[in-house]
């Protein structure tokens, strides 16, 4: 044993690992230990939304307002109305004949492609909920005939075929 603790790479892992103690130790007393923020006046480095701040705030009485302003506050309420992409009327054309007629509007909001047959489609009618349409299946009037991305094609009741492409926002 005594011939083990004379080794010298046992003094050199000994070393190594009282080093280590010491930098883990370095590094936990610094993340504990809590610095504190100057006060600083930010309506000078805010420009024209110094209007928002009230002059003379320090960090300490602007947390204090963000934390009287809580955005998960028991008290708030949902919108008035929903926030989302505006129903966009579409015009179904039967592509053989040339036709077109105006039916309820339909969103396309995105596809989805599997190569192994599970694609689908997001969809939302006029005022409804938004639902994920497989091919074959039905919403509304319209009967889902393909998928591509950004893109479905789907089928009225009188067999006009409308196709959809998922708008990109302009953000």
């Amino acid at each position: 044993m005594t011939r083990y603790l004379e080794s010298a790479r046992f003094r050199l892992a000994l070393v190594a690992v009282a080093g280590s103690s010491v930098l883990f130790g370095t590094g936990v007393v610094d993340a504990i230990r809590l610095t504190p923020l100057p006060p600083t006046e930010y309506a000078s480095t805010l420009g024209a939304a110094s209007a928002i701040v009230r002059p003379g705030a320090t960090a300490d009485t602007l947390l204090d307002d963000a934390v009287a302003n809580d955005p998960f506050q028991l008290t708030r309420e949902a919108p008035a109305t929903r926030y989302g992409a505006a129903a966009i009327p579409v015009t179904i054309q039967d592509v053989a004949a040339g036709t077109a007629q105006r039916l309820a509007s339909i969103r396309l909001l995105g596809t989805v492609i599997d190569r192994y047959g599970a694609s689908f489609a997001l969809c939302q009618l006029e005022g409804a909920t938004v639902k994920m349409v497989h091919t074959g299946q039905q919403i509304g009037i319209y009967k889902l005939r393909s998928i591509t991305p950004g893109s479905a094609v789907f089928e009225g009741q009188d067999g006009a075929h409308l196709e959809l492409k998922v708008s990109r926002s302009s953000n």
